[in-house]
């Protein structure tokens, strides 16, 4: 799936999705021209993870999905000043989770940070 958006500074986009238990799911986010802030909720409502995706940037997040449910991805611009620009969301994988997804998500981390 690729979803391209226009977002502006002051509006907040929210994506769900409905995930098992044990998937692995991997995710790119660019923005053309706006700073972005994304985070995840679990299906308890709880936030999971937030990160930044600065502008002109690929930013891949991967996540081990450890409870079934229903999933909500919000993003929004944090530009201070009032401007829109377009981002997209790329779901690069979605399969059941294996060993070697540790590293993949132990590496998205790192470039989070």
């Amino acid at each position: 799936m690729i979803q391209r958006q226009e977002l502006s500074s002051d509006q907040l986009h929210i994506y769900s999705f409905e995930l098992l238990q044990g998937r692995f799911l991997r995710i790119d986010f660019h923005s053309s021209n706006l700073d972005l802030l994304v985070s995840m909720d679990k299906p308890d409502g709880k936030e999971s993870m937030e990160w930044s995706v600065p502008k002109r940037i690929t930013t891949p997040v991967a996540l081990a999905i450890d409870v079934k449910g229903t999933y909500k991805l919000n993003v929004r611009g944090i530009e201070k000043t009032e401007t829109s620009g377009t981002y997209r969301i790329e779901i690069k994988a979605l399969r059941p989770f294996v060993a070697q997804d540790q590293k993949q998500i132990a590496a998205c981390m790192t470039f989070m940070t």
